[in-house]
C-alpha cells in the first residue's frame, strides 16, 4: 500500500533494512485507512532548521509553473 506520510504518527513502528534501503511501516492497512489525514498549520517550529536562510530567496523566486526563476 502506498502510504501518505501525513497518516504516520509518533510511536508507529518502522523497520529499516540497511542493506536494501527499504523502509517499512509496521501498521496495518486497516489502521491507516481509519486515520484522518493530518494537516500542518503551525510552521513556527521550523525556525532554526536553516529555512530562515532562504526566506528572501523564496520570496524572490517565481512559482514552478512559471519556471522558478529569480529574473523578471
Amino acid at each position: 500500500m502506498a502510504i501518505a506520510s501525513n497518516r504516520i504518527k509518533n510511536g508507529d513502528r518502522i523497520r529499516l533494512d540497511a542493506i536494501t534501503g527499504e523502509l517499512q511501516l509496521l501498521v496495518s492497512d486497516e489502521t491507516l485507512s481509519k486515520r484522518e489525514i493530518a494537516i500542518k498549520t503551525n510552521y513556527s517550529d521550523q525556525t532554526g532548521l536553516g529555512r530562515e536562510l532562504f526566506n528572501n530567496f523564496r520570496k524572490l523566486v517565481s512559482s514552478a509553473e512559471l519556471g522558478a526563476s529569480s529574473f523578471d
